[in-house]
């Protein structure tokens, strides 16, 4: 009965990891930026049936969404402040005041050298993806006329963004590259964290830790965990069998990305832990296997019974 115990054991958690992973909408029209507002969800969809962008409740078991703007493919989404920041495939940076209902989109900028995708903020700037042009730009969206500003320029299709410190994380999808540069310094070099992924896309940090979707159909979709205290980074894979997952969220807690070519946004739970487990052996650890301990020929030891069987 032991064997049969580790074996339950095993396939346990194997189910428990694999089911991190559900939907909560599907049959949307290659969903892609998303950004969270305690409970609200805003998502951008841009298929031939998008043009626009949406809410829903996360607390809703079935969420209705609610239309927030309509957009020319809309890209990326940003929430700083009171507003709504999204890019889109005209090109343009624009914003929606929150604070006001019905409030139109302002437009910010056109002076973008292709489809700005991704967008991050730091001290009250926002830096954008430029992915077929292969920049990364910013703007400051306070400034009486914006105006784009280069940050860096000949990346190789730079995708998601993410920030940590003063520290700027990019994808760079054709060479399978997670990147970083010093926003401190004026004219940076990127220095390559990842060089493992395929087709690396969204990023998303939740403390320290750095948090990556990769693939594109037909490469399967996966979404890494990046340990950066290791040196070389470290990289974890939790979820697969995803299709085409492009930028991530985080509320703290678990993870929420587009999977654009099924039109699903799902959520990653990030919570599993050994002790949210149900309990296999009472009263042990569960690293040991009930406590279970050879004493002459046999299995004894807290939570094993029936003559250690």
């Amino acid at each position: 009965r032991m064997r049969t115990l580790i074996t339950l054991l095993f396939l346990l958690v194997i189910s428990t990891l694999s089911a991190q992973v559900t939907d909560i909408l599907t049959d949307l029209s290659s969903p892609l930026g998303l950004a969270i507002d305690g409970e609200t969800l805003y998502y951008s969809e841009g298929g031939f049936d998008g043009d626009r962008i949406s809410s829903i409740n996360l607390n809703d078991v079935n969420p209705v969404p609610e239309l927030v703007a309509m957009a020319d493919g809309p890209n990326g989404l940003l929430l700083l402040d009171q507003y709504l920041y999204f890019t889109d495939d005209a090109p343009s940076l624009q914003r929606l005041d929150l604070s006001v209902p019905g409030a139109s989109p302002e437009l910010l900028s056109t002076d973008f050298a292709g489809i700005p995708f991704a967008l991050v903020s730091y001290n009250s700037e926002i830096y954008i993806s430029v992915t077929n042009a292969s920049q990364i730009v910013k703007i400051d969206p306070n400034a009486t006329i914006p105006s784009v500003e280069l940050v860096i320029a000949s990346v190789n299709l730079p995708f998601g963004l993410a920030i940590l410190g003063d520290d700027l994380y990019f994808t760079q999808q054709s060479t399978d590259l997670v990147s970083r540069i010093s926003l401190t310094e004026p004219d940076p070099e990127p220095e390559n964290i990842v060089s493992i992924l395929e087709l690396p896309g969204g990023l998303t940090f939740i403390g320290n830790t750095l948090y990556c979707s990769s693939g594109s159909e037909p490469v399967e979709g996966k979404v890494h965990r990046i340990n950066l205290d290791q040196i070389p980074a470290t990289v974890e894979e939790l979820a697969n069998d995803l299709v085409t997952p492009r930028l991530l969220i985080n509320d703290g807690q678990d993870l929420f990305f587009a999977q654009v070519s099924n039109g699903k946004i799902s959520r990653l739970g990030l919570s599993l832990s050994w002790a949210s487990l149900p309990p296999v052996c009472e009263n042990t650890m569960p690293m040991n296997l009930g406590g279970a301990n050879p004493t002459g020929g046999v299995y004894s030891g807290p939570g094993v019974t029936d003559n250690g069987d």
